[in-house]
């Protein structure tokens, strides 16, 4: 329970804990409500209480009624001040009421007399009883209806209902015989009442009784225990009587079974520890004014408690209200009048926040009459709240509360985030407010930099480095390098100073600057620099230095070297770093060293591995010496495997002496497609290693076959190889040796009888076999050289028949082809009349028919003789033609002359002065 307000001079009030709930023990609750007096000092409102005293209160949305024991009506504004003043009474006014629209006010008082003004015309109806009155309501359609009904109630026990016909008011008794009528209250068409036996309810349509509630067992009637009637909406209707609160729901004879059995149904009930002087709603629970004496034995009264109850009778909040006078005042001296707004019914009470069960200023204000004083209750806030709560050091509920107020109050929401920070600092609790930043600075640049140096005054930079943004806001630069250079000094940070530098962009700070105070760290560093240099790299690749990145990866053997040299093409920066690479991952680094030769020169990287090679030899490691020179054959076999001239001329003898050592079986391969290599050099070498072979292959590019073939017969005594060798050569000298030696022994003759074939002829074998020579199988070996001999003479006829066949038919095709270019042939020869005179001929080539004809006229006359003088490379010459040009009759053809060859297009003729016969050879 909290007292609130706590009085001072008329104007605002506050709460304060009471002495009760002072325990350490027990937790302050947040209060619901805050007060507030209705004027302050010198208002309209504290003058009228100043001279008079307050019995009443009406409120409704646009103004309130205040009467009083003067028999005054006041018409207030929410502020309290005076709008009008009604004196209708002539004694204290006991009850006021509004129409639902607030243009009519009904008034009843002590006098008898009933009086309803219209607001609108400033007209007063009054109405007299005779009986002293205690209760007026009106129906909440009086402004639209003609009926203009009401209900008033007092000492003479019956509740009327006045109704205006066409004869005037008639009255009509609802209820009597029960006692004093306390308090009456219309909703809808439902009709709440009390006596000093139960509470009923009258359904106006149907005018009939819903039901009743009987008076709490073990009350009496007395002035100080009257009943309290409170209508919200649903027809939920509030009794508070003596020390029992009841809620009920109302429904109507013909209501349906969805809202329940018809007439009144209990929800909730139970008991305060108090009187109940006023009850209204807050929301899904209850606002109760509770007059509460002290239990000592004097019995003397205590401030009066506006409860926040749950139907449940869960107390949520209490506020004593510190009311002037308040030990001189009994239960019926206070009242409880609310101004309560309709809700959204969408807004269901599991998905509502404290901080909005209202929309602002529509909320619902509570007023608390005492005779002299009236103070206005309304819900607190978000900025009450917030502020409350960080009074009481409650930082997460202020924090959750201070959401609503990010946008619409941005300094009240900084001012909780800075104390919750603080907070969180104060508890060492870094991590937890680290998480917190993104959200409560959001993108505030200037919050957010200030908070970084919150964080490194406690050296706890490190945890919310992973939370600072590089943009939406992006921050100074300072900011961020001061976080980046917090991390250089302590190992256990390196991997966070490595993952900031890879995420964050490079422009939000100075990779320069960083990358010197990294550098000059490592090298004053004597433990693990694997991180920094990695970071290191990272800030060079930022300032594309990729030479100087390459150069650490390579240090840290870094797998990733690879893809990173073909990424940057730094091939070329490699020089004096190929051994690194190559101990690195031997089969990747040969790979990549021999498929890209024209960007690094083999003999550099030669260079260097016979260096290292030569550093293992000082150092008297000939395993590792060796292991670089198999390294050194595999680097110039793949180097050479796809272009034997990628390697430098002069490395072809070391290449040669590596085959030779390594790999004897592609030596032979390697020495036929170089030509690079010292023959006298490559000879040495394989005669060293007795590969004969090669020293054949050696020699015969030397000159010396005689000297291979030697090799051959003694060394290999290989007569297929003998002879192939001397096929190759082509010299018979070299068959004349390899037949004298051959001869010399019988098994040597027969071997070179099987494999002499069509290469030589055998009759050059035959005959230097010595005479009385056994040769195994000699006959049968004879046989095979003749059948052998006369397959290769009929392959031999059988090619030149070929060659025939299509050399005439060549001769046919290009005949075909070039007779329709000659349209006409004119030929001499011996008259058919006179053999002793030649006559001219002309001959079709289209048709090839002859016929006589007179002697043309030749132009540019050229004999075939001089055509061959003229054509180098003509073969052929046939004396005594003349070949000429006549004019083509045609008249279709143009003279159009060639822009090439500078004549016009002719019909061609040839004239031949020898005998006829030599023109069928010509023309056909």
């Amino acid at each position: 329970m909290r007292e609130g307000p706590v009085q001072s001079p008329r104007g605002d009030v506050r709460g304060e804990p009471n002495g009760i709930d002072n325990e350490e023990d027990v937790e302050e609750e947040e209060p619901r409500l805050k007060y507030q007096r209705l004027g302050p000092a010198g208002s309209d409102v504290a003058e009228i209480l100043a001279s008079d005293v307050a019995s009443c209160l009406c409120v409704s949305e646009r103004m309130l009624a205040l009467g009083t024991h003067s028999g005054s009506v006041y018409l207030l504004s929410c502020a309290g001040d005076k709008v009008k003043h009604f004196q209708n009474h002539k004694q204290a006014v006991r009850d006021l009421c509004f129409d639902g629209a607030a243009e009519f006010i009904g008034s009843c008082s002590d006098d008898g007399s009933v009086v309803i003004i219209d607001l609108c015309k400033e007209e007063s109806t009054p109405f007299n009883y005779n009986r002293p009155l205690k209760t007026i309501t009106l129906d909440p359609r009086y402004g639209s209806r003609r009926t203009r009904e009401f209900v008033t109630g007092g000492v003479a026990g019956k509740l009327v209902l006045s109704t205006r016909g066409w004869l005037g008011n008639r009255d009509h008794v609802l209820h009597a015989g029960e006692g004093p009528i306390h308090i009456a209250r219309w909703s809808g068409n439902f009709i709440a009442w009390a006596n000093d036996v139960s509470v009923k309810v009258y359904d106006s349509n149907l005018h009939k009784d819903i039901g009743s509630l009987e008076r709490p067992k073990g009350t009496f009637p007395s002035p100080s225990t009257e009943c309290r009637l409170f209508w919200s909406p649903n027809n939920i209707l509030l009794v508070g009587w003596a020390h029992a609160v009841t809620v009920a729901s109302v429904n109507g004879l013909d209501s349906g079974t969805e809202s329940g059995p018809s007439g009144i149904n209990i929800i909730a009930k139970f008991d305060v520890d108090g009187i109940v002087s006023g009850i209204s709603l807050f929301s899904h629970d209850l606002a109760v004014l509770v007059y509460v004496k002290d239990d000592d034995d004097n019995g003397s009264r205590m401030r009066p408690e506006l409860r926040i109850l749950t139907k449940g009778k869960e107390e949520i909040s209490s506020d004593a209200l510190s009311i002037p006078g308040f030990e001189l005042y009994e239960a019926n001296d206070y009242s409880l009048t609310t101004w309560y707004p309709v809700q959204d019914d969408s807004m269901a009470e599991s998905n509502r926040h404290f901080s909005q069960w209202w929309l602002d200023g529509e909320e619902p204000l509570y007023y608390v009459v005492s005779p002299k004083d009236v103070v206005v209750g309304r819900p607190r806030d978000e900025n009450d709240r917030v502020k409350w709560l960080l009074q009481h050091e409650k930082y997460e509920k202020a924090l959750e509360v201070a959401r609503v107020l990010r946008k619409l109050d941005k300094e009240t929401w900084d001012n909780v985030v800075d104390k919750y920070m603080k907070h969180l600092f104060s508890e060492k609790r870094f991590a937890e407010a680290a998480e917190m930043c993104p959200d409560l600075l959001s993108g505030d640049a200037n919050r957010w930099e200030r908070h970084i140096f919150l964080f490194a005054e406690n050296r706890q930079l490190d945890v919310l480095s992973k939370h600072i943004p590089t943009e939406n806001p992006t921050l100074k630069p300072s900011a961020y390098n001061m976080v980046l250079r917090s991390c250089i000094p302590f190992p256990s940070s390196h991997q966070r100073l490595f993952d900031l530098v890879s995420i964050w962009p490079n422009g939000v700070y100075s990779v320069g600057n960083l990358a010197k105070e990294v550098s000059e760290k490592i090298k004053n560093w004597r433990g693990d620099k694997t991180i920094l240099m990695e970071v290191l790299a990272k800030l060079y690749i930022v300032q594309n230095m990729y030479d100087k990145a390459l150069e650490i990866y390579l240090q840290l053997r870094q797998p990733g070297v690879f893809d990173f040299i073909l990424q940057h093409a730094l091939l070329g920066s490699l020089v004096g770093k190929f051994a690194s690479l190559i101990s690195l991952d031997e089969p990747r680094a040969l790979d990549l060293l021999t498929s890209n030769p024209e960007e690094v020169n083999p003999g550099i990287i030669i260079q260097e591995i016979q260096e290292v090679m030569g550093k293992c030899k000082e150092k008297g490691d000939e395993k590792k010496q060796a292991e670089w020179r198999m390294i050194l054959f595999k680097y110039m076999d793949k180097l050479v495997a796809v272009n034997v001239t990628a390697a430098p001329d002069h490395l072809h003898a070391l290449l040669v002496e590596l085959y030779a050592d390594y790999d004897e079986q592609r030596l032979m391969q390697f020495l036929q497609v170089s030509h690079q290599y010292p023959l006298d050099q490559a000879y040495d070498i394989c005669k060293s290693r007795g590969l004969v072979r090669e020293q054949v292959y050696i020699l015969s590019r030397m000159g010396n076959t005689h000297e291979a073939l030697q090799l051959i017969i003694k060394e290999l005594a290989d007569i297929p190889q003998a002879i192939d060798f001397a096929k190759n050569q082509n010299d018979n000298e070299l068959w004349d040796s390899l037949i004298d030696w051959a001869v010399g022994s019988a098994a040597t003759t027969g071997d070179l009888l099987d494999h002499v074939g069509g290469h030589v002829d055998p009759l050059r074998v035959i005959t230097r076999i010595p005479q009385g020579m056994k040769i195994w199988n000699l006959r049968q070996r004879l046989c095979q050289i003749i059948a052998d001999y006369r397959t290769q003479t009929s392959l031999q006829e059988g090619c030149n028949n070929i060659l025939r066949a299509d050399g005439v038919h060549l001769g046919e095709k290009f005949y075909k082809e070039i007779r329709c270019a000659i349209g006409t042939v004119y030929v001499t020869r011996p008259s058919l009349e006179d053999p002793t005179t030649n006559a001219w001929f002309s001959r079709m080539a289209s048709t090839g028919e002859l016929t006589p004809s007179l002697e043309p006229v030749l132009e540019n006359t050229t004999t075939i003789s001089q055509l061959n003088q003229s054509s180098p490379g003509s073969s052929r010459d046939v004396p005594g033609v003349q070949l000429g040009f006549v004019a083509d009759s045609s008249e279709n053809e143009g003279d159009v002359p060639s822009e090439r060859f500078k004549f016009y297009r002719k019909t061609s003729s040839i004239r031949y002065t020898d005998p006829m016969p030599a023109l069928p050879s010509l023309v056909q």
